[in-house]
């Protein structure tokens, strides 16, 4: 028989196993939605995913999935490199509005220069359903995922602009 920590464990793994199947993954449509950014100005995916590749990535700044000084220089350097060919790239902070005075501190502090918004409610987030933070999507123009990275590992920099390089080669 289990003992009670054993279902536990199992009772955590099935639940995850059934997060992963429910998550929005490579392959798939991406989800719509609709928010406002830090300044107010109305943010909609179909305009996200119209015109070019663009790369959503989810965040706190809270500081256990703060965006590291890494990963972001490496989004601000897709976005210097690719603005002329339309990217869209949108940082999505899962902090509430309790939090926004936090999340504008943080996004002024890293010179985030892509759009940035706040997740109030975690809507956004459960259409995705990201399995770790940070997440970063790379999605087609058009809408339809390329890449998802759950978490961040070294290396995520060098998939991240490998793959937006190869998707813009191919416009």
């Amino acid at each position: 028989m289990f003992k009670s920590n054993q279902l536990s464990k199992v009772f955590i793994l099935l639940t995850f196993c059934v997060s992963l199947l429910f998550a929005v993954q490579s392959g798939k449509v991406a989800p719509k939605f609709k928010v406002r950014d830090l300044k107010g100005k109305v943010v909609k995916s179909e305009d996200i995913y119209a015109n070019a590749p663009s790369v959503i990535f989810f965040w706190h700044s809270c500081g256990c999935c703060n965006i590291s000084k890494e990963q972001n220089d490496v989004f601000n350097k897709v976005y210097e490199t690719y603005k002329d060919k339309g990217i869209n790239i949108v940082g999505i902070a899962l902090d509430g509005k309790r939090k926004a005075a936090q999340v504008k501190k943080a996004v002024k502090v890293n010179k985030m220069v892509y759009t940035s918004v706040i997740d109030n409610n975690n809507k956004i987030k459960n259409m995705f359903k990201p399995t770790a933070l940070p997440a970063t999507y790379i999605i087609s123009k058009g809408g339809k995922v390329l890449s998802v990275l759950n978490g961040f590992k070294p290396g995520d920099n060098d998939k991240i602009s490998k793959i937006l390089e190869l998707v813009f080669k191919k416009l």
